[in-house]
């Protein structure tokens, strides 16, 4: 039997120390965006495109760790997968500090930035996927949704805070301080949870399933979710180039919009998705969200603009923890680390995907016709969801 919490004060005590791990483990990868990309350019005189590989390695790394992070967290337990990540993030930042130092040499100096790279992003499927799990199995199934709510709010939170912070401490303090700073936060992170309990291991006599069982038994939500974060991945890529080619200013206001909507959503309706069934709330989210991309699609004036960009916001807000929930649920609990590392695959390959197919888009026939591309993503998953509620009466 999973543990679970009664009442909201024992939830809340249950996700504040695990969103404040994650708020300090996305801070860490915000300062590193901060500082790397100058530090490359203007120190080791990198070109656009090792910069662009060198900060991409990161995602590469996450992607390609998720299963490893999903069958730690199954099979040794929570504790150790996050326990993991943070010693990872501490050994990067010192592969960080050790770059500058030795910054002279242009090779050791790039091999060090790529290895702290690789191990920050093995650090964020750890972290993730062993806070995911640690919430989930603490606070029960049933509040699955809430927890992936709680944990994108620390996560967006910590990265929007990360990079201006490291843009600072390196302004004032140096580059071998910002890094250090990465330290800090770690241990902070660490310390937040090191007194939290854990969820019991589920011990089965059955075999467990494969991964690409794993995989299967999710694919459905998966693909949900990929298709509808391409529209976020079109705003996030290229709203300011959007605004540029329209000749409209203020930009940086859309993505501000954006994320307050997004985070406005997620705050004040996390629970819809436990309460009302995940493939509803991704039905009704969906068609908000693409609202929202027509919008921008069809904008003739900056106003049609903030207003798609609000809706995008409040659409894409809850996808995850909706189709998420639904993921949870077609698998066993002692399957869930490598459910959850599994399906959020799923969105780093959307990602990972949409901007240089979208970059194509853009090129031939403009930037508005980007979210030409958003809109249909958005469309794809609407008929999943749709799909989903379908089949969950038939099994009725």
């Amino acid at each position: 039997m999973e543990q679970t919490t009664t009442n909201s004060v024992s939830f809340s005590k249950i996700m504040l120390p695990l969103c404040v791990m994650v708020f300090c483990s996305y801070m860490t990868i915000g300062i590193s965006l901060g500082i790397l990309p100058g530090f490359l350019h203007n120190v080791l005189h990198c070109n656009n495109l090792i910069v662009g590989m060198i900060i991409g390695m990161q995602s590469l790394a996450t992607l390609f760790t998720r299963k490893r992070a999903g069958h730690i967290a199954d099979t040794k337990g929570v504790r150790p997968s996050v326990l993991y990540g943070t010693i990872a993030v501490i050994i990067a930042s010192v592969a960080y500090i050790a770059a500058v130092l030795l910054s002279s040499s242009f090779v050791a100096s790039l091999l060090l930035i790529s290895i702290a790279r690789i191990l920050l992003g093995a650090a964020e499927s750890l972290q993730i996927t062993g806070a995911l799990s640690w919430g989930i199995g603490r606070s029960g199934q049933q509040h699955s949704g809430k927890v992936m709510s709680w944990n994108g709010i620390a996560m967006y939170g910590g990265l929007a805070a990360g990079v201006p912070v490291g843009i600072l401490l390196q302004q004032y303090f140096g580059t071998l301080i910002a890094f250090a700073g990465i330290i800090i936060l770690s241990v902070i992170g660490w310390s937040a949870i090191s007194k939290l309990q854990t969820p019991k291991l589920h011990k089965t006599e059955q075999q467990r399933s494969s991964f690409g069982n794993v995989v299967l038994q999710i694919t459905q939500y998966g693909l949900g979710l990929s298709f509808s974060a391409i529209a976020f991945g079109c705003l996030s890529s290229f709203i300011t180039l959007f605004f540029q080619e329209k000749g409209w200013a203020n930009a940086s206001l859309a993505i501000t919009l954006f994320g307050v909507s997004y985070i406005g959503v997620r705050l004040f309706f996390s629970s819809y998705t436990d309460k009302y069934g995940g493939n509803k709330v991704a039905a009704i989210s969906l068609l908000v969200q693409l609202t929202g991309q027509l919008l921008l699609w069809y904008a003739t004036i900056p106003a049609m603009a903030f207003l798609g960009a609000v809706l995008t916001g409040i659409g894409f807000s809850l996808i995850f923890p909706a189709f998420g929930v639904e993921a949870v649920k077609s698998t066993t609990p002692q399957m869930r680390g490598t459910a959850l590392g599994a399906y959020t695959a799923f969105f780093d390959v959307a990602l990972a995907i949409t901007s240089p197919i979208a970059g194509i888009v853009a090129n031939s026939s403009g930037y508005q016709n980007v979210f030409a591309l958003g809109a249909l993503g958005a469309i794809v998953s609407i008929v999943i969801a749709v799909f989903s509620i379908k089949r969950a009466k038939m099994s009725l």
